[in-house]
Order: C-alpha cells, then sequence, then structure tokens
C-alpha cells in the first residue's frame, strides 16, 4: 500500500521547474559578482568612497563634555550631516549646512573644501536665513519645533 502512493506520489512531481531554476542561477551570479567586487576593490578592503562626497570630521573644540558657550558635538555626524541642508556659501568660499538629528538642530561648517564639522544649534541662535531654510524644507514649524 505504501509503494503505491509513493509511485503516485512520484507520478505528480514535476522536475524543478527552469523558470525558478533561472532565477537561482541569477541570484547565485549575482552574489559571485559582489564577492569579486570585494576582492578586487582593495584585496577585501572596503571599497574606496566616493571622492566628491562631502565628509564629517569631528572638531577636538566640541566634544560630549563641553561647558560654556560651546556647543557639543552631533552624535552620528556623518548620517545628519549626509542628510542636511544648504544654507549658504561665506566669503571664503566654505559652505554653511544645517540639519536635524534626535531632535537638535545641528549646523555644519565646511573648514577644508568638502570636510565639515558639526555641532549643536539652539533655534533662537540660529540667523534668520537659516530659519527660513529649515523652515520652508519642513524640518521645523515656525515657532522651531523640530518635525523629523
Amino acid at each position: 500500500m505504501v509503494e503505491k502512493y509513493l509511485s503516485w506520489k512520484k507520478s505528480k512531481e514535476e522536475p524543478f521547474p527552469a523558470s525558478l531554476r533561472s532565477k537561482k542561477d541569477k541570484r547565485e551570479q549575482a552574489k559571485k559578482q559582489q564577492r569579486q567586487k570585494r576582492v578586487t576593490s582593495g584585496c577585501g578592503f572596503p571599497p574606496q568612497e566616493d571622492p566628491d562626497k562631502d565628509k564629517y570630521e569631528n572638531n577636538p573644540k566640541h566634544h560630549k563634555n563641553v561647558r560654556g558657550n560651546i556647543s557639543p558635538p552631533p552624535k552620528f555626524g556623518q548620517k545628519a550631516l549626509d542628510n542636511s541642508l544648504y544654507v549658504k556659501t561665506n566669503d571664503n568660499g566654505l559652505q554653511v549646512r544645517v540639519g536635524t538629528e534626535n531632535g537638535k538642530i545641528i549646523t555644519f561648517r565646511e573648514h577644508v573644501k568638502g570636510r565639515f564639522h558639526g555641532y549643536v544649534d539652539i533655534w533662537e541662535k540660529l540667523s534668520h536665513r537659516t530659519q527660513r531654510v529649515l523652515k520652508d524644507a519642513r524640518y521645523v514649524n515656525h515657532r522651531g519645533k523640530i518635525l523629523i
């Protein structure tokens, strides 16, 4: 009786569908290419970053235990810089950007072309232009309350 059941089961089975096989082959080939990229892009080291991308650098003046009029740095500086908004370019050709992080306003200043440092800022100390940029992008409401 078991043999009858198994023979009936075997006759209904189809070989592995060709469409699924081709999808599996494509996935395996994509994984192989990714591995090859990792190996060829610096012998196992991660690929080099885009040289045109803005980079965040810590400023020793802004540290987490600051006192007085010096503001602390952002916790995740590069991520906040990537999501920041352009405010203006200074007379010396360096940019000023602003963004938000963990319910705080972060100001970024370019100290070398493509290299920024950042610090926590408060709404009242921001210039009117910077406040307008944040409002227009809907990062804050009209009173400076952070929305995102």
